[in-house]
């Protein structure tokens, strides 16, 4: 999943609106998508998805990478020593999943970890921070005129913009572009004329729920995009002066220590 999009990423280079480079900056991102997702030891995409992890001796948890997890299909947590998996699922009454932090907790830990019995778990669940990056869905109170579909919508409160992908007497789809919209603020169309009031989120996207990530891929891009011309080099001199370069395979410090609060931190049982 691409934790950003190339028009934010453009407002932190000269590049601006030119498409030039646009091809570089795609490959790029995903680059840094990929560093971010692994620093963060979790999965930022909110998909179903089937993942096996190894039982190890007498442990108690199980970290997935995925959280928070949905209630709705609820997970199901299989185990097979030979990890094949086609026995029925563990019952759920031995084992407590924490969904806000994506944790499988279960009774009796030597009926499936004993050191005589190797296996695995699989794990099959709906997890993730978001489930997109920039769909807003929500209810609202429609005015008068009404907004139209595709044109863009500016909140009055936040400032937040986005285009209008779809909407009804009840709900609106919006394609955030810029800010964080708020809950109970008023959006105005820039064409109709039109308004709506924003009621409950019933999908939030990556960039209103966790903008730090978000803000994190475009400076990691940006960054990558700037060095473009210096791979390899540890540092740069002119007129009596020598500056140390970061190294570009790494993550900024900024960078990292935007992402700290949201690392995945596994305690031992």
């Amino acid at each position: 999943m691409q934790l950003t999009t190339l028009t934010r990423i453009k407002r932190l280079l000269p590049v601006n609106t030119s498409t030039q480079h646009d091809g570089l900056l795609t490959s790029l991102l995903a680059t840094a998508s990929a560093q971010i997702e692994r620093h963060l030891k979790r999965h930022v995409l909110r998909t179903a998805r089937t993942e096996q992890y190894l039982a190890e001796p007498l442990q108690r948890r199980i970290f997935l990478k995925g959280a928070p997890v949905v209630a709705s299909p609820a997970l199901q947590l299989r185990y097979s020593p030979s990890r094949d998996f086609t026995i029925d699922a563990v019952d759920t009454s031995i084992y407590y999943v924490n969904l806000a932090e994506g944790i499988i907790e279960y009774d009796l830990p030597a009926i499936y970890t004993a050191p005589d019995r190797p296996g695995a778990f699989q794990v099959i669940a709906t997890s993730g921070l978001a489930a997109s990056l920039q769909s807003l869905s929500a209810a609202i109170t429609p005015g008068t005129p009404s907004l139209s579909a595709a044109e863009v919508a500016t909140g009055g409160t936040s400032g937040a913009s986005g285009t209008v992908s779809s909407i009804t007497a009840t709900a609106i789809v919006l394609a955030v572009t810029n800010g964080a919209f708020e809950e109970g603020e008023t959006i105005t169309g820039g064409t109709s004329a039109g308004t709506a009031v924003l009621g409950t989120f019933s999908a939030t996207p990556l960039c209103i729920a966790y903008p730090e990530v978000v803000e994190a891929c475009n400076l990691q891009t940006s960054w990558l995009f700037q060095r473009k011309d210096n791979l390899g080099m540890s540092s740069v001199s002119s007129e009596g002066y020598t500056i140390s370069l970061e190294k570009s395979a790494t993550l900024l410090k900024g960078v990292v220590e935007m992402l700290e609060p949201l690392r995945r931190m596994e305690v031992s049982p």
